[in-house]
């Protein structure tokens, strides 16, 4: 099998503070069956370098912010295409080699595919109570395998509950992705930095992954791909009371620029907001209802807060200046 065309690099970005699961990525990529010409690593300005090596990868220190980190020229990249990481995966040694198979099929079948991502977070998996707290929070199972992932109008998204091995998708999870460069160009993500602003962006992949989907480059999630998340999230956080208002903030302008902006009549943007509305209410009493049997209803005032917030930052002139969504159809 010919895999010229599929020369690609490896585009880390880190804080530097993933450690062990850092350096299982790097061992991981550089075990590869297809391994990438070069490693990059994104790292945030002011952090210092890691001190995990392979002894193949080069630091270019940049903004931080996990929307600036994803959102650069990459310049440096020479290869046709890119394999975006975050800082804490792990490969099985075909699994680059996976994705594109799965790339070349969907071609044979007549679907040009130019951006795949792994599975790495397993909905369909879950325990039966954690898939019920899940539909409280409006993350829905569906039986239908059209798209792996489908984002409704209300901005939640419903997950394939018996998914086959590769499927199309309309988002998918930011740990990873295999995109070619001149896709990745197109979707012009530097317009997205706004949500860096609100320091947790919830909803940057989405916003990431359905730029893809809008403007026809036909995604694919892949669930047999070996590629494992290790989240090396860690560190308290001090207020978790902000941390839920900025998620949220960041949720409904997510919405609103993804969803909202992008229904091409007035009827469309009328059910949009109405679907956002029901939906955020029925998280709103489920917040509310568990916050009262924890006597704590932080997560139901700030959950409210956050989307206050969010509205607001959609009426300022700063967003306003920021170009709508190019292309696409619903």
């Amino acid at each position: 099998m010919d895999y010229t065309s599929f020369s690609y690099t490896a585009v880390i970005r880190t804080l530097g503070k993933a450690g062990e699961k850092y350096q299982t990525l790097l061992d991981t990529l550089c075990a590869q069956s297809l391994p990438p010409q070069k490693i990059l690593v994104y790292i945030a300005e002011g952090y210092d370098l890691p001190k995990e090596t392979c002894g193949r990868e080069e630091y270019i220190v940049c903004e931080k912010g996990m929307i600036h980190q994803r959102s650069l020229t990459f310049s440096e990249v020479e290869t046709p295409w890119i394999l975006f990481c975050d800082d804490d995966l792990s490969f099985e040694k075909d699994s680059v080699e996976r994705l594109v198979k799965a790339l070349q099929e969907s071609r044979e079948c007549g679907v040009d595919s130019s951006v795949i991502s792994p599975n790495t977070f397993q909905n369909h998996l879950a325990s039966k109570k954690t898939k019920f707290k899940n539909m409280l929070s409006m993350v829905l199972p569906t039986a239908s395998k059209k798209y792996a992932f489908r984002l409704r109008k209300s901005g939640f998204y419903t997950y394939c509950n018996r998914p086959s091995s590769v499927m199309p998708t309309q988002t998918f999870a930011g740990p990873c992705c295999f995109i070619k460069k001149s896709t990745y160009q197109k979707l012009d993500f530097q317009n997205e930095r706004f949500l860096d602003s609100f320091r947790y962006p919830l909803g940057e992949d989405t916003l990431f992954s359905y730029k893809c989907f809008l403007l026809g480059f036909n995604p694919l999630v892949h669930y047999e791909s070996g590629i494992v998340h290790l989240d090396a999230s860690s560190g308290h956080v001090k207020n978790p009371g902000e941390m839920i208002q900025l998620q949220n903030a960041s949720r409904y302008c997510v919405w609103y620029r993804a969803v909202y902006e992008a229904q091409k009549n007035t009827l469309n943007r009328f059910i949009a907001k109405f679907s956002f509305h029901a939906a955020c209410n029925q998280v709103c009493s489920y917040l509310f209802f568990t916050g009262l049997l924890k006597r704590n209803l932080t997560n139901f005032v700030y959950f409210r807060k956050g989307i206050k917030m969010g509205k607001d930052y959609t009426k300022t002139e700063e967003y306003k200046k920021i170009p709508l969504f190019r292309g696409g159809k619903k």
